[in-house]
């Protein structure tokens, strides 16, 4: 995750940032250049909340490099997910699966 700070954010508001990343268990690598600071978020950042660092005062920009959900995104296999079972039935195919279990059954003679 890249957090890219205002021109004119002030150490304060940088420290500030680099605090509530730490606290939420990534480790920060700071770039500071001529007109900007840019925070790289390094650990596990897929289920961090963008917005909690959006509104930090500073902030201009908040970017997620990596996907929440990579293993099951196209990004990782474009090609997608086939299985199929014992008895035939293929899930992720051409053909849409509707799929019910036990949270859909109100009776034993229904399950049976």
């Amino acid at each position: 995750m890249i957090v890219a700070m205002q021109e004119k954010a002030t150490d304060e508001q940088i420290d500030a940032v680099i605090d509530a990343l730490v606290e939420a268990g990534v480790e920060v690598h700071r770039t500071t250049g001529e007109m900007q600071t840019i925070l790289a978020a390094v650990g596990q950042t897929a289920s961090l909340d963008l917005s909690k660092f959006e509104i930090m005062p500073g902030v201009m920009h908040v970017h997620r490099i990596s996907s929440p959900y990579k293993l099951a995104g196209r990004s990782f296999r474009p090609e997608g997910t086939v299985i199929e079972f014992r008895n035939g039935v293929t899930v992720g195919g051409r053909q849409v699966v509707a799929m019910g279990g036990p949270c859909a059954i109100e009776n034993k003679e229904q399950i049976l």
